[in-house]
C-alpha cells in the first residue's frame, strides 16, 4: 500500500509520517528531497507491505498515526497492463485476495 506524503506548509510536520515510518516493518520511505514543503505538494510516499492485507493496514496506521482500520477494503486498487495481462491478474484483482 502506498502512502502519499503531502506538504502543509511545514517541513517538520510534513516529514512526521516519514519519521514513524522508519519504526515500522515493511514500511519504505521514499522521499523527493524537495526544499519546501508547499501546500497540497506532493514531497514523497511510503510504501508498505506486509503477510496480510489486515497487517498491512495495522502498519499504514502506525505509519499516518490514525486509527487501525482492520477488515477494511482498499479504497483504491490499480492494475496496470494490457488486455493480455487480465487472466493473470484478474485472481489478484479479486475481492477474496485482498482480505
Amino acid at each position: 500500500m502506498m502512502v502519499n506524503v503531502i506538504g502543509n506548509g511545514n517541513l517538520e510536520e510534513t516529514f512526521s509520517p516519514c519519521v514513524r515510518a522508519l519504526s515500522v516493518p515493511g514500511a519504505n520511505v521514499h522521499w523527493y528531497c524537495k526544499g519546501e514543503a508547499k501546500k497540497a505538494r506532493k514531497m514523497g510516499h511510503i510504501t508498505v507491505v506486509g503477510p496480510t492485507m489486515n497487517e498491512v493496514f495495522k502498519r499504514v496506521a502506525q505509519v499516518t498515526g490514525t486509527a487501525t482500520q482492520e477488515k477494511a477494503s482498499p479504497v483504491v486498487g490499480v492494475i496496470m497492463g494490457s488486455d493480455s495481462d487480465l487472466p493473470t491478474m484478474k485472481a489478484a484483482a479479486s475481492e477474496r485476495s485482498c482480505r
